[in-house]
């Protein structure tokens, strides 16, 4: 009867009665704690379902070998990609990034996937990662230019203006040795800095450009769950546009048009002003990849784009690829 079952409903009310209406919602793991309860419940439900006697009875138990024999053939088949599993009633895996992301389906376990796909399917043109997580492109000795990655902790996803404070009598080693250790930066000049010098360094425009190529973009990135997050609306296509119109002159080719360019802010200003720019630059490219599928994917967890020059410039530089509500607006109270 119902008393026996008292206590697993029980917790399983107080437990959604308390994660229900709670604001920490960063995926599945929240509501692990119901599983016990529910497969306790879904034990006496079982016993209540005696199969019946006769023919009846013997297509039940086929029925329930056939299920359980299908449960677990799809287990085996999905194996090891458990955490970006999802049932054909949503899509199945290949479509679990458009329901839940982040510790739901990716915390950047792939790249080991992702680096054995390169080598057997090596690009033809420039390569681009997105990655989602803590694990080491350069470890896994990834043939891919990092882009806007979270939470970016790699060498490789260095800021595109550096600074680097030396001695004054160690400028003209210092320079050489990070023209050979940066290849893709430019030295731009050299300011006073207390006692020291302060030596700053450009990425070169080809490293601040994106091109077509295949881009390889974690679940967790293409989803705007990150900053600027929420769907791409009027506001944010109005600070992309500023920024890119601001940093512009840095993506000249001609070296002259970036120098000049280069005194009318503060180091720190266009530090801060291409960190934006490349923020809101791939924002504006992952809404654009959110309305068409992607190509492959690698477990389900890193999707593969196959773009060219015409699809960059009509994802960065077109209308914009959608113009959905200002969640940030909408949902965050303004301060006091």
């Amino acid at each position: 009867g119902l008393h026996d079952t008292l206590a697993p409903w029980t917790l399983m009310i107080c437990y959604w009665a308390a994660v229900i209406p709670g604001q920490l919602n960063i995926g599945h793991r929240h509501i692990l704690p119901v599983y016990p309860p529910m497969l306790i419940l879904a034990g006496v439900a079982g016993r209540w379902l005696e199969p019946a006697a006769g023919w009846f009875g013997r297509m039940q138990r086929v029925l329930v070998a056939l299920l359980v024999s299908l449960l677990a053939a799809e287990m085996a088949y999905r194996f090891p990609n458990y955490l970006p599993y999802f049932n054909a009633i949503a899509g199945g895996p290949a479509r679990g990034y458009r329901h839940l992301v982040d510790s739901s389906l990716d915390w950047g376990q792939d790249l080991p996937a992702l680096k054995r796909y390169l080598e057997q399917h090596p690009p033809a043109g420039p390569a681009y990662l997105s990655y989602f997580g803590n694990a080491s492109p350069i470890y896994y000795r990834i043939p891919a230019r990092l882009i806007r990655s979270v939470p970016g902790l790699d060498e490789n996803n260095r800021s595109p203006f550096e600074i680097r404070i030396v001695p004054p009598d160690q400028v003209g080693p210092t320079i050489a040795g990070l023209s050979r250790q940066y290849p893709d930066y430019d030295y731009v000049g050299t300011a006073p800095s207390g006692p020291n010098a302060a030596l700053f360094l450009l990425k070169k425009p080809g490293a601040l450009r994106l091109t077509g190529g295949t881009y390889f973009i974690s679940a967790s990135m293409l989803q705007p769950i990150h900053e600027p997050w929420g769907p791409w609306n009027e506001r944010y296509e109005a600070i992309y546009q500023e920024l890119r119109r601001t940093v512009q002159p840095l993506l000249d080719d001609d070296a002259a048009v970036r120098l000049a360019a280069l005194p009318q802010r503060n180091p720190g200003e266009w530090q801060e002003q291409l960190a934006y720019y490349e923020k809101y630059r791939f924002a504006r490219l992952a809404a654009w990849l959110r309305q068409r599928e992607p190509a492959e994917n690698i477990n389900f967890s890193i999707l593969v784009y196959r773009l060219t020059d015409a699809d960059i410039a009509q994802a960065l530089e077109g209308p914009p690829p959608e113009l959905g509500p200002d969640m940030p607006r909408l949902t965050l109270k303004p301060p006091q």
